[in-house]
């Protein structure tokens, strides 16, 4: 008989100690081209509808027309997911001999199955089929992953560890814990991936990620050139990390630099979410970040055992399939697993630590600086400083009121969070209003960039990408605003500015570039860029199109037309197939960036 679950305690919104953002301070930084690559995967993950069964016959004669003439087929098993058949495998034949076939798959792996095991085969348009999309990782990947199991193994009931019921805090009066009842309590696991980029390139050189010497660097060609991951041994050794820059690293340091490969960890993180999914379903899955995941395993306890069961399960699963080493924060709520996992989990092996109410005292009241804590910054630590806040006990004993005069709602929210109270749920996912959203790209820029004509340049640039993105999703936004960041601030103590101006709703690239342009040149006064970004936002989909009396409306089709044109050619052969000629001046960065992934190489 399925046993409860033993720390588990559901608080409804009425009893709230406070109006909690939820999941909506949990929007993580993630890569426009990892949600893409997350979605298309779950995509073809998903169980497909049964193809007419055919006979051994049939199969045979379409196999072997395929084999004679190395033409692409799709293939449905007769294997199962969940009671529904997978997706079909789609490839090239490349061989048929001994009841199998061998299919040359789109990332270039040979798949092998028995011809006894198809229940339906049919061909392929070749020219179609072998079609790479710029977003298509899988044909760009230089590592060859090891096979999953579908299925996470299930362990016997009398192999199932129980938990210990993880005790609430005493009741302390004037206090968060006055009444404990109103604390929400659920098994949450945050997990990241150890170094992950460096961990990656370890493993694409046979190296095992914690006894490598490596750091990845972007941009090796510039003295400014930014660490996006060092080993462990590299941080502990000699302090490179996340930001150091090139110009930092000394010739005695013993560290092998290394170019990123930014398609390669969108696929492996994607296999490694995979693993993670197997332990919990969907709903309570999310991406916080390239590298990190949160998964409630609340419900998942008679399957797969207690937390450290399934922590270590996942542990060893990830290695053994991809070489990266994870750690894993367990918490009452996702505040306490995040800080679990960035403040002693990633520490020391096991690479796993829970956190409860209880812990709060003796562990979160010890993290210092403030900016160790999660969502405390450099400016928001400087501004508690100045109210003699020096530590998360200081702010866990200000006050409420005090810091919802200063801070507003986020001072409410640090109050609750000084005690380790998070009312999130990973089920109740934020979603923006329609209205709210908004396509956006940016840049930081190699070097200073002082002539209005460079900076021209590279804001047409980027207000092509947002225009190509906003026709790609067919919609179409009213407000264009642009970022700028300056190489040093100006004499005001200015390290920017930005600014924003309505125009009719659009997706076409030039009246997106002549919008930034406005802007631009209405605020800037020579200052040094280093930074460009430019974003459109109250995006809506089209019902009518506002055509201007100043331009023909046979002419406003033809330039609709032809930059749907544009996009098409440069989604078949690359953003570079086609470029203004204003990219091949000095300003222009399109051309060199047109192959980067995240603003990094592929």
């Amino acid at each position: 008989m399925p046993r409860a679950a033993v720390n588990l305690q559901d608080v409804n919104r009425s009893n709230w100690l406070y109006p909690d953002r939820g999941m909506a301070k949990w929007m993580g930084w993630l890569l426009s081209d990892h949600s893409a690559y997350l979605e298309q995967e779950a995509h073809f993950d998903k169980p497909d509808h049964p193809l007419p069964a055919m006979s051994a016959r049939e199969i045979n004669v379409l196999l072997k027309r395929a084999w004679e003439q190395s033409s692409a087929v799709s293939l449905q098993l007769n294997e199962l997911y969940n009671n529904q058949y997978l997706p079909p495998i789609e490839g090239v034949v490349m061989g048929l001999a001994a009841g199998q076939v061998n299919v040359m798959q789109r990332n270039e792996q040979i798949r092998t199955v028995a011809v006894a095991d198809i229940r339906h085969a049919a061909d392929l348009n070749a020219t179609k089929w072998w079609r790479v999309d710029a977003d298509d990782y899988a044909a760009q990947m230089h590592i060859h992953l090891q096979p999953q199991q579908r299925h996470s193994q299930q362990l016997a009931p009398q192999d199932i560890r129980v938990d210990p019921k993880r005790p609430l805090p005493d009741s302390t009066p004037d206090t968060p814990f006055a009444d404990p009842t109103r604390l929400p309590v659920r098994d949450l696991m945050c997990i990241d991936c150890k170094s992950f980029f460096a961990s990656v390139e370890a493993v694409r050189r046979a190296e095992y990620p914690l006894a490598a010497k490596n750091a990845v660097l972007s941009r090796e060609e510039s003295a400014g050139g930014l660490i996006l991951a060092a080993s462990p041994l590299c941080k502990s050794n000699y302090g490179v990390k996340l930001g150091t820059r090139k110009f930092e690293l000394r010739p005695d340091m013993d560290i092998q630099v290394v170019a990123p490969h930014m398609a390669d960890y969108i696929k492996i993180n994607y296999r490694i979410n995979s693993t993670y999914r197997r332990y919990t379903d969907d709903e309570h899955w999310y991406v916080y970040s390239i590298d990190e995941s949160f998964i409630d395993v609340t419900g998942s306890h008679n399957l797969f055992g207690s937390n450290q069961q399934m922590a270590t399960a996942i542990q060893d699963e990830v290695f053994q399939t991809t070489g990266i080493i994870t750690t894993i924060g367990i918490g009452d709520n996702p505040l306490l697993a995040k800080l679990a996992l960035d403040n002693e989990a990633k520490r020391q092996a096991p690479w796993q630590a829970t956190w409860s109410y209880r812990d709060v005292p003796a562990k979160l009241w010890s993290i210092r600086p403030l900016t160790d804590f999660w969502s405390i910054g450099a400016r928001t630590a400087a501004k508690l400083q100045r109210m003699n806040i020096d530590s998360l006990y200081d702010l866990a004993h200000t006050p409420r009121a005090k810091l919802h005069k200063r801070f507003g709602v986020l001072g409410d929210a640090m109050y609750f969070h000084a005690w380790g109270i998070d009312y999130s749920r990973l089920t109740h996912r934020y979603h923006p209003r329609e209205g709210s959203r908004g396509f956006g790209n940016s840049q930081v820029l190699m070097r200073d960039y002082v002539l209005k004509r460079d900076c021209e340049t590279v804001l047409a640039e980027i207000s092509d990408q947002v225009g190509a993105r906003l026709r790609k999703h067919n919609v179409v936004g009213s407000v264009v605003s642009i970022s700028i960041g300056f190489g040093e601030p100006d004499p005001d103590g200015t390290r920017g500015f930005g600014a924003q101006t309505q125009v009719d709703p659009t997706s076409r690239t030039n009246d997106i570039t002549r919008a930034a342009w406005y802007l631009f040149n209405e605020h800037w006064n020579g200052q040094v860029l280093r930074s460009v970004g430019v974003r459109v936002s109250h995006i809506e989909h089209p019902l009518s199109e506002q055509i201007s009396l100043f331009e023909p409306a046979t002419k406003h089709a033809e330039i609709s037309q032809l930059e749907l044109t544009i996009d098409r050619i440069r989604k078949r052969f690359g953003f570079s197939a086609l470029v203004r000629a204003s990219s091949k001046t000095d300003g222009g960065t399109a051309i060199a960036r047109s192959g980067l992934v995240g603003g990094h190489q592929a």
